[in-house]
């Protein structure tokens, strides 16, 4: 019964592993039917509160600013978590010190700190240069945000 025993141990390791991936696959799914229904809501929500506060253009475009800012930080932090693996493959030209898919980490946040040890591949480097030429320095502004978890690079 002993020689019995790592292949039932293999057997549940297996299982084991298939249910983490079903598990996620099946809370991806949730979240990405949930994604929209809370879109919807809370842009419902923003045109009550216009009606309700009566705010000019301004105070709106400023707190919406700030708001799509944040969105858009959130959207940064689950691509690079969904890409990481292809992220590391494509933007890197060796086993990262700092890699992709770190939760938490911004891609911009990984393309400055991989930039400053010479580990971005020509895609990685033309990827900065895309994201410096939308805004001045983006991503050393991104850097220097609070939260950044690899702040050890200097």
């Amino acid at each position: 019964m002993k020689t019995l025993s790592p292949f039932f141990n293999r057997i549940q390791e297996a299982l084991t592993n298939i249910w983490r991936l079903l598990l996620g696959i099946i809370l991806l799914i949730v979240a990405l039917w949930i994604l929209p229904l809370v879109t919807i809501a809370a842009i419902g929500f923003y045109f009550a509160t216009i009606r309700k506060k009566k705010q000019n253009a301004r105070e709106i475009l400023q707190n919406q600013g700030a708001t799509y800012k944040l969105i858009a930080i959130g959207i940064d932090i689950l691509g690079n978590i969904i890409g990481g693996s292809f992220f590391n493959w494509l933007l890197l030209k060796k086993l990262p010190q700092f890699p992709f898919g770190v939760p938490g980490e911004k891609i911009s946040t990984v393309i400055e700190l991989n930039y400053k040890l010479d580990n971005l591949s020509e895609w990685g480097l033309n990827l900065r240069h895309d994201f410096n030429t939308i805004e001045t320095d983006h991503c050393w502004q991104i850097y220097l945000l609070p939260g950044v978890l690899s702040k050890n690079i200097r």
